[in-house]
């Protein structure tokens, strides 16, 4: 029988490869197990046979010429009646069988079809994913027009008359250590400045869910303020007929995090503002949070102002009488100026400065604008430059600001003669006052002859007064018995600045509802040091910030800018930077202006999107920044000299600008010289250095090329507390998730400037960060902010970064051969001293390197660098000289790379030779500290010596492929003949605890290879300080144990201190690496962490011999037999 193709419309699952019917397998589903159907199935199968037959042996076509087909009934059984006989048809010649319709004749051409071979989709995942609620984590809006809190002052005189100015702009920084209440100062500021309660700006800037949790600010956070009500100045009286003290002055500040694992957003807020505001708790006085925020503004030559903070716990938790609470405040304004001095010593603020990496220009280019000196670094209250408070009461002064409230004071008991700021000077000190002569004196011995009627200047008329309000305060009931006991003590008179009187305040009291003693003290508070209506809040912080910090175009403003701009200092655009607010304003078309971090924010309030999208946070130096204007984004490897298509250079477009205001922002159409704003749209071109934007290449007639600034990762290296110390990696738990880990890890980088990301040769992702605190709130914006639904990770165990080092120098010179064999590398490697490790990882001798400049700055720069090396370090002229590059970066870097190789033994063709190698082996050298030895970490402390060099004489046979990787090879034999060693990262541990607690922190540190290095009491209080040292491997959970044994009545702070040789011998054939649990001893933990870090890189086992060449280690070997 012939195979016909019969072809069904419907149902072409009914047919074979062939084109034959299965209809044994199409039977009705509803009819399986019915014995009744199944004869009668049969039935139908034989007369559908007989149909067939008798079909296709007739060869009938239909009568009305149209092709037969078959149609079927539900059972798949053919009626055979003379009505149905026109509906079958049969193709006699397989290529006369009509063909199966295609899938665009079936759905027609505007349908698109996809055709999949299996099913992507987990069986787990819902077809329509359900609607994603918005994550806490995001709480700043950018197009939030309502709901927003409303200004005191003018929003618009905000955005149109102060910021475009910048003579009346200060930006910010407020810094110190943790819970030393900047957020609280932040939350008093917002208060004072817009309408609503104090509950409504509780931790405002800490605007994610998750700090708020942990009770502690992780990222930086922006705000821009209207504040007036400043006093006028002593040398600079009003001459206009408005009033001094209305004047106003827009403050751009930026609240940053104050525990030291994340410091690095200390710096990048640092290096986009004029001055730092540090504030310290009174109580706990310095910490190490304080003194990595002063040691980061003398390195950058900020002017700081100093806020000593929480005066109310003095009396309120430690109960000090005014005289002893002055003795507090002296020992920590004391303590905050000796670090100042020691740090001011140890950095060398006074004589150095930043060489240029390109053009040899230094620091000083500023136009003339110099670097604040120690003196005007120092903090004094007479000066100015302090100002004293609780914020957490909401409450600031100054001594200017007390001495304005008594000259104006009506009451007749005490009368003041001179001006405000000469009363101010005798405020503080060793002044005092005799009451019954009404008078000052001086000096304790006159104030000793005077009796017991003679008290101290800043007791008597600061202390006394806060010390009584607290005394009525906690013994009234009521606010009519604190308001009668604080009128008739002479504490609210009237006057300006003062409450009008007593029955206003026992008013305020009563609308407020005040109960509590501790509500009552700070309404009572509050309404002592301003007015009723809050008009003029923190005149005295506001008029110190407006003081001591430089103006936004300023000319020390400007000057920070050239120095961190990598251009040429002779430049026009220099010249533009150092010009005056005409230059400025002339040159609204060239936008210049750098972007120093980057924030997240959720879209809008109602998007379910979770992708986290991220905007830049942008300070313009020149021109006027406009929406819609498109720019060139700079990368920190732009230089200028090559087209943007072969440098780091993207085109982008600003989609819109934002002023920042904490929770909400302010859209706007310009920014101007010297503002901070948001700009979205750069996301793309983002970088974890940072960028700078310009609206050109090229500047001037000239056509002179535009540089970039100094890069992130390069301001960072003044402060040790940014380096990576802990490493944990990851991997998705689905491999489908890979691109979108590796999208949330960039910009996760772009979030923290301090954390490195790192692919390994086996594929393996890791991040590396600060401290454990550090790592977790990456993990946790990795899981939950930058994606849509989440996705699951494996992580491994964290592990520590280590570093590799050489113990002595090398044993004898070692060589390298390249691939051709004509061409020879000989090297030796020796250590670094401790000292000239550190400085030179900060880039202190950065102008030795030879950039090519041919400048009488750069030459003179030079010349001063190789003096000093000489001179501190012990180095011969001729070493100072030879220095070609430090590693593994070429200006900076722990490491160097010196040229010793003798003139006369090589001739004048091989000297040239030698030069325009160069290149190719400071990348070898490069290239070999950035991955060492003995386990691919970087190399720390090794001086590498070039003593001998081979060239073949035709360029073809001494390119970068051959030189490159034998310079290497030779740097890496070197380190190995140099007794080789690993080492690890070890923090500084301080603990503040009470005295029950010492034992048990000595127990714990001692178990895990800790040190305590001194234990001293902090005066005034019943609180001691461990300074300790702790190995980072040992670091785990080490906080967690401490806090349990002290029942979490103490505080612990761990922050990077130096590098330390592990014991041990890492080469030591006779350890054997367990696999056990079992910890290792201190004499095989070098081996075993080396052993078991090449593992986790995947780079397997590797013999001594590997790192010589043949005849070298033949050498070798006979040194080791005799």
């Amino acid at each position: 029988m012939d195979d016909g193709g019969f072809v069904h419309d419907e149902q072409d699952e009914l047919f074979d490869e062939f084109g034959n019917l299965i209809v044994h397998a199409a039977h009705d589903e509803h009819d399986e197990g019915d014995d009744l159907d199944a004869e009668q199935d049969e039935a139908d199968e034989d007369r559908d046979d007989e149909l067939l037959d008798e079909l296709l042996a007739s060869g009938r076509p239909d009568p009305q010429g149209q092709p037969l087909v078959i149609e079927t009934a539900p059972r798949l059984s053919v009626q055979h009646t003379a009505s149905t006989s026109s509906a079958l048809a049969v193709s006699v010649l397989p290529q006369d069988r009509p063909r199966f319709p295609s899938a665009s004749e079936i759905y027609g051409p505007d349908v698109e079809i996809v055709v999949g071979d299996e099913d992507t989709q987990r069986i787990e995942d819902a077809i329509l994913p359900p609607e994603r609620e918005l994550n806490d984590a995001h709480v700043v809006r950018l197009d939030q027009t309502s709901g927003h809190p409303d200004m005191l002052e003018s929003r618009a005189y905000l955005i149109s008359g102060l910021l475009p100015t910048g003579k009346r702009v200060r930006s910010v920084a407020i810094a110190g250590h943790l819970h030393h209440g900047k957020t609280s100062l932040m939350d008093m500021l917002m208060e004072n400045t817009h309408c609503g309660s104090a509950d409504q700006f509780n931790k405002y800037t800490d605007a994610r869910a998750d700090e708020q949790e942990r009770g502690m600010s992780v990222r930086s956070c922006l705000v821009t303020l209207l504040m007036t009500g400043l006093f006028a100045s002593p040398k600079a009286p009003s001459s206009s007929g408005h009033s001094s003290c209305e004047r106003a002055v827009a403050l751009q500040l930026i609240d940053t995090p104050g525990h030291p694992d994340f410091h690095d957003h200390v710096l990048t807020s640092m290096d986009m503002c004029d001055g730092v505001l540090l504030v310290v708790d009174v109580v706990e006085g310095v910490m190490c949070g304080t003194e990595l925020v002063i040691a980061s503004a003398c390195a950058r030559g900020l002017p700081m102002t100093l806020l000593i903070n929480k005066i109310d716990r003095l009396a309120l938790e430690m109960r000090l009488p005014p005289q002893d609470a002055y003795l507090k405040i002296l020992a920590v304004l004391r303590d905050v100026n000796q670090v100042v001095k020691s740090t001011w010593i140890k950095l060398g603020c006074g004589s150095a400065s930043r060489t240029d990496s390109q053009t040899g220009s230094t620091g000083s280019r500023s136009g003339g604008a110099r670097r604040p000196s120690l003196k005007q670094m120092l903090f004094h209250p007479v000066r100015g430059n302090v100002c004293f408070g609780s914020t957490q009461q909401g409450w600031t002064f100054s001594l200017l600001e007390f001495a304005y409230m008594y000259m104006n004071e009506t009451d007749n008991r005490r009368k003041f003669s001179g001006s405000p700021f000469g009363l101010a000077k005798l405020l503080w000190g060793d002044v005092f006052y005799d009451a019954r002569a009404g008078q000052f004196v001086s000096g304790p011995a006159a104030a000793k002859s005077l009796g017991d009627n003679v008290s101290r200047s800043f007791v008597e008329f600061v202390l006394n007064p806060i010390y009584n309000m607290y005394v009525v305060c906690a013994e009234s009931s009521t606010g009519k018995q604190v308001a009668e006991r604080l009128s008739s003590a002479g504490l609210f008179q009237s006057g300006p600045g003062r409450v009008k009187s007593a029955r206003q305040l026992e008013k305020r009291l009563a609308v407020e509802h005040v109960a509590k003693p501790a509500e009552m003290i700070r309404h009572v508070l509050r309404a002592f040091f301003c007015n009723l209506n809050t008009t003029k809040p923190a005149r005295g912080l506001v008029g110190m910030l407006s003081r001591f910090v430089p103006a936004a175009t300023s000319s020390a403003a400007r000057a920070a800018a050239i120095e961190r701009y990598t251009g040429a200092q002779n430049g026009r655009l220099c010249a533009l930077l150092g010009g005056n607010i005409g230059t400025w304003e002339n040159n609204r078309e060239f936008v210049f202006a750098h972007v120093g971090m980057m924030v997240e924010y959720a879209p809008s309030s109602e998007s379910g999107s979770g992708d986290g999208r991220l905007v830049a946070v942008c300070r313009v130096y020149l021109g006027v920044l406009t929406r819609g204007m498109s720019l060139w984004a700079l990368g920190e490897g732009f230089s200028g000299h090559a087209s943007a298509a072969e440098q780091d250079a993207t085109r982008v477009s600003v989609q819109n600008i934002y002023v920042p205001c904490g929770r909400y922002l302010i859209k706007t159409s310009h920014a101007y010289p010297g503002q901070i704003v948001f700009l979205d749209g750069l996301e793309h071109a983002a970088e974890r250095g940072g960028m700078t934007l310009t609206s050109s290449l090229r500047i001037g007639e000239e056509e002179e090329p535009v540089h970039a600034f100094l890069s992130v990762a390069r301001t960072m290296h003044s402060s040790t507390a940014t380096r990576p110390t802990m490493r944990v990696p990851l991997e998705p738990m689905r491999p489908s998730d890979l691109p979108g880990m590796v999208q949330a890890l960039r910009k996760c980088s772009l979030l923290y400037p301090a954390l490195q990301i790192v692919v390994e040769e086996s594929g393996e992702h890791a991040v590396l960060g600060t401290g454990e605190l550090f790592l977790d709130c990456v993990l946790h914006d990795l899981r939950h902010v930058f994606t849509d639904a989440g996705f699951e990770l494996r992580l491994c165990d964290p592990s520590v970064c280590f570093r590799e080092s050489v113990r002595s120098d090398s044993a004898l010179p070692c060589f390298a051969t390249t691939h051709n064999t004509l061409n020879r590398v000989t090297m030796i490697a020796a250590p670094l001293g401790n000292e000239l490790t550190e400085a030179f990882g900060r880039g202190a001798f950065e102008a030795l390197v030879d950039g090519g400049g041919s400048t009488d700055v750069r030459k003179e720069e030079q010349r001063r660098q190789q003096e000093r090396i000489q001179v501190e370090f012990g180095w011969d002229r001729l070493a100072a000289e030879s220095v070609w590059t430090f590693g593994p970066d070429l200006w900076q870097g722990p490491n160097c790379l010196l040229n010793e190789v003798v003139p006369g033994t090589l001739g004048a063709a091989n000297v040239e030779l030698l030069l325009e190698s160069k290149g190719a082996i400071v990348q070898g050298f490069q290239w070999s500290v950035r991955e060492g030895p003995l386990c691919d970490e970087p190399v720390h402390g090794v001086s590498v010596k070039l003593i001998d060099v081979v060239l073949a004489p035709e360029a073809r046979h001494r390119l970068g492929a051959q030189l490159i990787p034998a310079s290497r090879r030779s740097a890496h034999s070197a380190m190995m003949a140099a007794s080789p060693c690993l080492l690890e990262p070890i923090y500084r541990v301080q603990i503040l605890c009470f005295e029950a607690a010492i034992r048990a922190v000595k127990v714990l540190l001692s178990r895990r290879r800790g040190r305590v290095v001194h234990q001293r009491p902090k005066p005034g209080t019943m609180f001691y300080v461990i300074e300790a040292t702790l190995p980072v491997m040992d670091s785990m959970g080490f906080e967690t144990d401490v806090r349990s044994v002290a029942s979490g009545n103490l505080q612990s702070f761990h922050m990077f201190d130096h590098w330390q040789a592990m014991r041990g011998d890492p080469l030591d054939a006779s350890v054997v690496v367990s696999h056990s649990l079992v910890p290792a001893a201190e004499l095989e933990l070098a081996k075993e962490c080396m052993v078991k870090t090449r593992r986790r890189k995947g780079l397997g086992e590797r013999s001594v011999a590997s790192y010589f060449e043949d005849a070298l280690w033949s050498e070798i070997s006979d040194l080791m037999t005799h």
